[in-house]
């Protein structure tokens, strides 16, 4: 009875290690094509059943130790490349201020960049607050001549009707 114990502990660990194996080459597959993100999960579940696998060879460790921080480093970049396109954007946002554009295309101009920002945070969403509030900020201002003209544009267009239906009624009433 010992003796299937030994083999069945050794059949779970040998199918753990290929389990890691797979994982690791999906792992590598997925750095190599750009995606941070299933490369990241593989080498978490590397982890998780690392553990199960027992002694994994020399040659194994070493693939694993490199695809661990290679993903780090790349992982790092991207927080940097997440934080330089968004100041970026908010430097756009600050210039549209300055410019002098008719208030359609300032809207226009402003929902492009909002847009950009929500596809960013779609790829990462960790911001700080502080730059948000930055861009925020700068797009409010921006906006705030086009919203001033749409306002201005509604007024004038519930007066028309408000001046329609008083002259209509008029002419009804004679």
């Amino acid at each position: 009875r010992r003796l299937a114990q030994i083999q069945a502990t050794q059949q779970q660990a040998n199918a753990a290690r290929q389990h890691v194996h797979g994982l690791l080459h999906v792992a590598e597959q997925a750095l190599a094509a750009g995606q941070l993100h299933a490369a990241r999960a593989a080498a978490d579940e590397i982890r998780t059943v690392k553990a199960e696998a027992g002694v994994l060879p020399k040659p194994t460790v070493q693939r694993l130790s490199r695809l661990v921080q290679q993903l780090t480093e790349l992982e790092r970049w991207e927080v940097f490349g997440q934080r330089q396109a968004r100041i970026q954007l908010c430097e756009r946002a600050e210039a549209l201020e300055s410019q002098k554009l008719d208030a359609p295309r300032l809207a226009l101009e402003v929902q492009k960049l909002r847009g950009e920002w929500k596809a960013l945070d779609e790829q990462h969403a960790g911001v700080p607050k502080s730059i948000w509030e930055r861009f925020d900020g700068a797009c409010e201002k921006a906006y705030a001549p086009a919203a001033r003209h749409f306002a201005e544009m509604a007024a004038l267009r519930k007066e028309a009707r408000r001046q329609f239906t008083v002259a209509d009624l008029a002419a009804q009433t004679e």
